[in-house]
């Protein structure tokens, strides 16, 4: 499915709308070049769950974790990660199996053999000021998802 962002604007209006779409247990794979987006659109998903106004890429803790009504955020970042043994070691495998949190990992390309069948894959474009993201779920409610996805004023056919 695509979506067309025709501003940063859009992309942080958008990152609040999809945290309203998003089921939990959920992990979400962010690829894109540097400043397509990801950060932005993560940031506004967590503000819109968390309630958090200070969210920061986690680029050199790995993980950033933040709780909601019992349940947790934990946004990833493997953009200066060189091996998948650094994820090992602060537990990844533990993070994408708890089943009362919602992961979402910037830069999930460099390793996707350490990523969950299940999950939900935006690719980012960058064209000029547009951002095209190209969203495929493989979660079990991907038709109720991509069927939510449809009703966003930003979805497009092209």
């Amino acid at each position: 499915m695509k979506i067309v962002l025709k501003n940063e604007l859009e992309t942080s209006d958008f990152g609040q709308q999809l945290a309203n779409l998003v089921q939990i247990p959920s992990c979400i794979a962010l690829v894109g070049e540097m400043g397509s987006g990801k950060t932005v659109l993560t940031r506004n998903f967590i503000k819109a769950i968390a309630n958090q106004d200070d969210v920061a890429s986690p680029t050199f803790n790995i993980v950033n974790e933040y709780n909601f009504d019992g349940k947790k955020i934990y946004h990833f970042d493997f953009y200066r990660l060189e091996s998948e043994n650094e994820l090992y070691n602060v537990g990844f495998d533990e993070y994408i199996t708890n089943k009362k949190a919602i992961t979402i990992i910037e830069w999930a390309d460099k390793f996707p053999d350490i990523l969950p069948k299940e999950k939900i894959v935006i690719q980012f474009e960058k064209q000029n000021d547009l951002r095209i993201l190209q969203i495929t779920s493989s979660q079990k409610n991907s038709e109720t998802f991509y069927s939510k996805l449809k009703e966003l004023a930003y979805y497009t056919d092209l």
